[in-house]
């Protein structure tokens, strides 16, 4: 996300004090939060570290009555189009007496209220109490403020791996709180592992084993399934269909494979791989991306707009240089062991500067990328040190 917000506190401290509007006064609330139902949650969040800033508790209401405002959401239509903020982009703009926190949706006012928050110093490094910082001040002024922020990128979320095998309800609600504190969140994604999914071998394997990967000249029931026959096509786009049937504020379908290498061998399956990834159980990214032009191509009949997506992961990491994705497909590129103790196209590191070949790949023949790290896989996970400069 691009972070202009520092500029608050530089703009805050330059502005002269004629110009400012007191928000807290040696302890004592000078304002009001106004928000709607609708944004009640927001208003309580900053209603609650401004007090464990000030010692003043703002009131919130659900109407500016005269003084200084804080205003939750409430931008017009128009402004936000105007804008281009999309699902979760806002603004924080003084309007004279008025200090207005919006978005365009109720998760862009969130977003707004969290970025003040963050301006003013108030951190969250760790989930829970442990990880919070609010630094202590009696009065809270604030000066001419006029800022867009809209996300780079669409969807923004981490995931604890294995540990949250041992985290509570309490735990998870807490890492999830935590991680919309920290401005993740955004469209909604559907790209995990979702093959057995697509056609549950429990229930289709008996009747039709040609959906499911030829290998050592047997059909296997646990493999992977045959994505150049017809009917599987036909069973994916049945799927997704119900999929975004059910939940239409969902963006794309999943059309990862499982997560294991056991791909199909069959003559069709096998002629669209690259040559020299024939008989292997890797370079299979070309044949995806064929999967999944056709499977996006028919849904655009019945869900026009919507996307369909899979991992480049495992077994087809490796970008195919001669096809494009269809404009609807979202290429994840996952890849797994990069050395984090280099930038990605550091000379130094040969296995970074093989995913970074691969990564330009499918940036090359991708309309739509997202991307998953494996911090906790890295090929030199005792040196304590990220890719800063990537």
């Amino acid at each position: 996300m691009t972070r202009t917000l520092p500029l608050i506190m530089a703009m805050m401290t330059m502005i002269p004090a004629a110009a400012e509007d007191l928000l807290v006064r040696e302890g004592r609330p000078e304002a009001v939060i106004v928000a709607t139902e609708e944004d009640g949650a927001a208003a309580a969040e900053l209603q609650h570290y401004l007090a464990k800033m000030t010692g003043a508790e703002l009131a919130i209401a659900d109407d500016a009555a005269d003084g200084v405002a804080i205003v939750l959401g409430g931008l017009a239509e128009s402004e936000c189009a105007r804008l281009d903020l999309g699902l979760d982009g806002f603004v924080i703009r003084r309007e004279g007496d008025t200090l207005r926190l919006a978005g365009g949706t109720q998760a862009g006012t969130m977003n707004a209220v969290y970025s003040f928050l963050d301006s003013l110093g108030v951190r969250w490094y760790l989930p829970g109490d442990l990880g919070e910082v609010v630094p202590q001040q009696s009065t809270l002024t604030v000066g001419d403020l006029d800022l867009v922020e809209r996300p780079d990128y669409l969807h923004r979320s981490i995931w604890p791996s294995l540990a949250a095998r041992g985290m509570s309800d309490e735990d998870k609600a807490e890492f999830n709180l935590w991680k919309r504190r920290n401005l993740y969140g955004g469209v909604p994604t559907h790209v995990g592992h979702n093959f057995a999914r697509i056609a549950p071998a429990a229930e289709h394997f008996e009747e039709h084993p040609e959906w499911y990967a030829l290998r050592n000249g047997e059909r296997d029931r646990a493999g992977q399934l045959c994505t150049s026959n017809p009917e599987v096509i036909e069973q994916t786009v049945r799927m997704a269909q119900r999929h975004f049937d059910e939940d239409p504020s969902q963006t794309m379908f999943s059309l990862s494979p499982d997560d294991n290498v056991r791909f199909c061998h069959c003559p069709e399956c096998e002629a669209l791989d690259p040559p020299e990834f024939r008989g292997l159980d890797t370079g299979k990214g070309r044949r995806l991306i064929v999967f999944a032009n056709e499977v996006a191509e028919r849904l655009q009949a019945t869900h026009p707009g919507k996307n369909v997506a899979f991992y480049a992961y495992w077994g087809a990491v490796e970008a195919p240089g001669d096809i494009e994705a269809h404009p609807n497909v979202i290429v994840f590129f996952t890849p797994i062991g990069m050395a984090f103790n280099y930038p990605l196209q550091d000379p130094r590191s040969p296995v970074n500067r093989t995913h970074d070949d691969w990564y330009m790949g499918w940036r090359d023949i991708a309309h739509q990328m997202g991307i998953r790290h494996y911090y906790n896989f890295s090929s030199v996970l005792w040196i304590p040190w990220r890719v800063l400069t990537d």
